[in-house]
């Protein structure tokens, strides 16, 4: 009798925990949640998008770069294309995984978040695919996984910047 109220404790610790990480991980958060940096306080943003694929039989790298200080008709239209997002936790996120290094996709879009003119006071934003990005704090101390719940927003961020970057 002892032995059956046991089993059946674990089995309720056990699905307590599943419930709990399930929520933790599907549970969306805003850009202003996640993000470390106070976006009120903002001074910049440079963004650099690599697009890879296939012309004339070989492979093609282009490269994008925009620089938006907070004056900008595009900071306010970039952050407002982050904000309509929500994001949700990553599992590996739990384990410690750097994020950055081991899931690149082919297109990545990399956003620098300056809350001053030097990196110090800084984070990345890194779309390694329309599925995943990363946040990454300045002194390269870690990161942390996140999905957008809008799939179209990497394709918009690349978009923008493609039409109002520099082609290097």
């Amino acid at each position: 009798m002892l032995k059956n109220k046991s089993r059946k404790f674990v089995y309720l610790i056990i699905a307590v925990l599943l419930t709990a990480a399930c929520i933790w991980r599907f549970w969306p958060h805003s850009f202003t949640e996640i993000l470390p940096l106070d976006q009120e306080k903002l001074t910049g943003l440079h963004s650099h998008c690599v697009i890879v694929g296939i012309a004339d039989g070989g492979l093609q790298m282009d490269t994008y770069l925009l620089d938006l200080s907070r004056t900008d008709e595009g900071f306010a239209e970039v952050l407002k294309n982050l904000a309509a997002s929500k994001y949700r936790q990553d599992f590996r996120n739990i384990l410690g995984s750097d994020g950055f290094t081991h899931y690149g996709g082919t297109n990545t879009i990399y956003l620098q978040l300056r809350s001053d003119e030097s990196s110090s006071e800084s984070v990345y934003l890194v779309f390694l695919s329309d599925k995943l990005c990363s946040l990454i704090s300045a002194d390269g101390s870690g990161s942390v996984l996140y999905h957008p719940s809008d799939r179209s927003l990497y394709g918009r961020l690349a978009e923008y910047i493609q039409q109002n970057g520099a082609r290097k």
